[in-house]
């Protein structure tokens, strides 16, 4: 696993897609880690509130406990790289803390817009 609880990047590709990632979480026995097995998602902005909750839902069924989602929206971000003036008060969730992007170093900021890259 990586970041909070999300299956790496190299077990499934940086092209999955939110149900694989769901699938990969199925087979663990979550029950047996309330409180520390965290899935942090990061979901695009224009995610609708219909797929938010399948999202929970699932979650909740096999045993999970914590799930932190985050809304991003990755123009908003490309423009806080450009123009960081403009985005003073933009947050970024990083496994497990948050920062204020335009304060982070351009390889963390880097870093965290290519993990929110979406399809």
């Amino acid at each position: 696993m990586s970041p909070g609880m999300g299956p790496s990047l190299l077990a499934l590709s940086d092209r999955c897609d939110l149900g694989q990632v769901l699938a990969a979480i199925e087979p663990l026995e979550l029950e047996g880690y309330p409180v520390v097995a965290v899935l942090d998602l990061k979901l695009p902005a224009d995610s609708r509130g219909e797929h938010i909750e399948a999202v929970i839902e699932r979650f909740l069924a096999v045993g999970g406990s914590v799930l932190q989602l985050n809304v991003v929206d990755q123009r908003v971000m490309a423009e806080a790289v450009e123009h960081p003036e403009l985005h003073p008060d933009l947050i970024v969730r990083i496994s497990g803390y948050s920062a204020y992007f335009t304060k982070l170093p351009p390889s963390v900021q880097a870093e965290v817009m290519a993990r929110t890259q979406v399809g």
